[in-house]
């Protein structure tokens, strides 16, 4: 299957597969499962990926075009596949979480020059990784680093391998089979608890090693019945954005349910409280505000829920204000955003300003600089 909205421009957004199990049948040698093109707002979410033995080119295809990224890779599991995972191209950036690789015949993950950042599985970022080689694997390095790309390793172990590691300056990567005995320190393996191709780059005096800082898992939102939620149309909510919609989404806020939909795109002239029972708002790709110059377009204030999710808004141009303690999870959204306690989980295509206090991202993407692939920023002690 092929999911490309176009090409040409990094300007195809907000494109989503979750939930789904691709399967390649026997006698199908070459086939794909998914090519996935995508830009910003975008995720690949809870996917099996299965093919039948020696069947399937590759799992998941993200390098048969150029600037395909930024976006979210989570919580996916391939079986078989000559490739599991194919990457290229040097923009614009690919993030990776809980990535589960067997038996593949050739590479579980191969990348030809992007900048890919990975958690529990050119520059590559690999933490909390378990890899466990059989058969053939044996004569093989676990990881294959050529071409003297970036690279940085924390909390690997590999096991069933040649060596954890070849990390080699030549394009040729088969140089990486050719290595006997001691290479460089801390790539044999099987177990490393750190490695980088690079010296870090700092401002002022620092350690070499990583600091070693906690990933925090990204909270989940709750699963609730239809009763329980609230569509800000049936209160009088205009989906095609002309009249104003904020009273009506005041109104159903104030109703008592706990998940307001928002099924079109809005015209906000005074900004939304969310407080009270609200824990969860959900757009379906509309806009806020687009093109208007109220600020902020919501402001999360305290109410019941100590963690609330705002989800799937192509863009809230006003932005959003976060007065409140507790933790805001902003999923898959595009945003201007004041915050206190934040944790991004998809792709915001946003203009940050950070007033207080540190939050926590998957993949962060400023509209007027350069993808930054966090796995996380731990909140600071209260």
């Amino acid at each position: 299957m092929m999911m490309c909205s176009g090409f040409g421009s990094a300007d195809w957004f907000h494109n989503y597969f979750e939930n789904l199990t691709f399967e390649v049948a026997a006698g199908n040698p070459g086939a794909i499962a998914l090519q996935f093109y995508s830009n910003n707002s975008d995720a690949v979410r809870d996917c099996r990926f299965i093919a039948a033995t020696n069947s399937g080119l590759i799992g998941l295809d993200l390098a048969h075009r150029d600037m395909n990224g930024p976006f979210l890779v989570r919580n996916i599991e391939i079986e078989g596949f000559q490739t599991g995972i194919s990457t290229g191209h040097a923009v614009n950036s690919q993030t990776f979480e809980n990535i589960l690789l067997r038996h593949q015949r050739t590479f579980g993950f191969d990348n030809a020059d992007q900048y890919i950042a990975i958690r529990t599985y050119g520059t590559l970022s690999l933490l909390d990784a378990y890899l466990a080689g059989s058969s053939e694997a044996g004569r093989s390095p676990g990881i294959i680093n050529y071409n003297e790309e970036r690279l940085l390793l924390r909390d690997l172990v590999a096991t069933g391998y040649a060596r954890a590691v070849a990390d080699v300056t030549t394009p040729d990567f088969t140089a990486a089979y050719r290595i006997r005995g001691a290479d460089k320190p801390g790539t044999d393996g099987p177990r490393i608890e750190g490695y980088s191709t690079q010296a870090p780059i700092s401002l002022f005096p620092s350690s070499a090693r990583s600091l070693r800082l906690p990933v925090q898992e990204t909270p989940e939102p709750p699963w609730e019945p239809l009763s329980a939620g609230a569509n800000v149309d049936d209160f009088g909510a205009d989906p095609s954005g002309v009249h104003d919609s904020s009273a009506a989404i005041h109104k159903a806020a104030d109703s008592g349910a706990t998940t307001l939909f928002l099924p079109g795109s809005y015209n906000l002239r005074s900004t939304v409280l969310l407080q009270g029972k609200v824990r969860r708002v959900i757009g379906l790709g509309g806009h806020i505000n687009y093109g208007r110059g109220l600020r902020p377009d919501f402001r999360w204030l305290d109410g019941e829920a100590p963690t609330v999710f705002l989800e799937h808004f192509a863009n809230i141009q006003g932005g959003l204000q976060i007065d409140t303690r507790r933790t805001v999870v902003l999923n898959d959204s595009s945003l201007f955003a004041h915050f206190g306690e934040a944790c991004f989980n998809g792709n915001p295509f946003t203009r940050l300003v950070q007033e207080t206090q540190s939050g926590q991202t998957r993949t962060l993407f400023p509209t007027q600089g350069h993808t930054l692939p966090f796995v996380g920023i731990p909140k600071p002690a209260p």
